[in-house]
């Protein structure tokens, strides 16, 4: 029983996972600096996220819930299920 409530979770974050990186691939890049071309110098300063510096923000925040929560933080923390996710998002926004 307990294989199954795990199975069932781990199914459902990888499912997230791919409906997330689906929908970030279908996002065209946008044309942000044709608009605002002064802030090419700032980005371009911004190296690419980790997943170990992710892991390092994730693991140092304190385990504080809201009830808004769809997961308890110390679920994230404790078993590091959104760093790939986190660094994907990170990154594309820095591109």
């Amino acid at each position: 029983m307990c294989r199954s409530f795990s199975d069932y979770f781990v199914s459902k974050i990888n499912d997230f996972k791919s409906f997330i990186t689906a929908k970030l691939s279908a996002i065209p890049t946008p044309q942000f600096f044709q608009i605002f071309p002064t802030l090419t110098l700032f980005f371009r300063n911004i190296s690419p996220v980790s997943a170990a510096e992710v892991h390092r923000i994730l693991t140092s925040c304190p385990v504080k819930a809201s009830s808004a929560d769809c997961i308890p933080p110390s679920i994230i923390k404790a078993y590091n299920l959104f760093s790939e996710l986190i660094v994907e998002l990170t990154n594309r926004s820095f591109r």
